[in-house]
């Protein structure tokens, strides 16, 4: 099925069109299928049918409609009930809005309910507030200084400009460590750095 357009002198009309030879073959009525398929196919191709064409062509495009269904061996009954159905406009549900207050004891209920009573799509729940973890247990641990790691590093020399640059994907603190651990036995490899490492100045050091 195709669209056939004509102009007038102030607008374009629109009309569905068909081929010379149209099978016009829908669902058929007999055919073992759900009443509600049925239904919604009549009501799809009327609504097609009717949207393609303008106002002024309706009245064919109904009986054009019409000889469809008859062909496909749906009652007039049927027939009259699906050109004159109309669906229901659906109404827009409105969501709920979400709000949390922490429960500090009967008046954080007597709040609830007056919120709830200014718009009924406000739905107020409780948090936990002030309890026993958050009041002694809310930091179990120290902070780990110097913790970081994959950190490239820097110690100045405090007595001349000399300057130790490295990378280390140790925790720093750690890496540090080694450093001042290997000046201590004045291995090789890092006995030329002791002045540097032992007047140690880490950016991250607290």
């Amino acid at each position: 099925m195709d669209i056939s357009i004509s102009r007038l002198p102030d607008r374009l009309i629109f009309k569905l069109y068909q081929k010379p030879t149209p099978t016009g073959r829908i669902i058929h009525y007999a055919a073992v299928q759900p009443f509600s398929v049925k239904f919604n196919t009549a009501v799809n191709l009327r609504n097609y049918y009717l949207s393609s064409s303008d106002l002024i062509f309706h009245t064919d495009i109904q009986k054009l409609f019409s000889d469809t269904l008859h062909g496909n061996g749906y009652p007039a009954k049927f027939i009259d009930s699906v050109s004159h159905f109309h669906p229901t406009p659906e109404i827009p549900i409105s969501k709920p809005k979400y709000f949390f207050i922490p429960f500090i004891g009967p008046s954080s209920t007597i709040i609830k309910k007056l919120l709830c009573s200014l718009d009924p799509k406000i739905c107020i729940d409780f948090t936990k507030h002030n309890t026993v973890q958050q009041k002694y247990f809310s930091k179990t641990k120290d902070a780990i200084p110097n913790s970081q790691s994959g950190v490239v590093y820097k110690v100045p020399c405090s007595d001349c400009p000399g300057v130790y640059i490295g990378k280390t994907s140790q925790h720093l603190k750690k890496r540090m460590s080694q450093h001042q651990y290997d000046v201590k036995k004045e291995y090789v490899c890092t006995k030329r750095f002791q002045n540097v490492v032992l007047a140690v100045r880490i950016m991250y050091e607290k």
